[in-house]
């Protein structure tokens, strides 16, 4: 987690894969019960961002969309 002085809470999930990383629905809901949690337990006026780091980047489907950012190896290594 990255916490920043805007209220912004950076939470990473970190995933190694050898081609694109894909969510599934029950990943998705996991991953949705996890920032409830989190919500619950910190101040309310926290807004949480999600972070993909992963290889080789995220497969676009009906899920994709709960991460705000990704990053990819490429990305840290340019």
């Amino acid at each position: 987690m990255i916490e920043k002085n805007d209220n912004i809470l950076g939470v990473c999930e970190t995933k190694f894969y050898k081609n694109m990383f894909t969510i599934n629905k029950d990943y998705y809901f996991r991953l949705l019960d996890r920032d409830e949690h989190l919500l619950y337990t910190l101040n309310k006026k926290v807004t949480i961002h999600n972070v993909l780091i992963t290889s080789f980047g995220l497969k676009e489907n009906e899920c994709a969309n709960f991460f705000e950012n990704i990053v990819c190896l490429e990305d840290l290594f340019n």
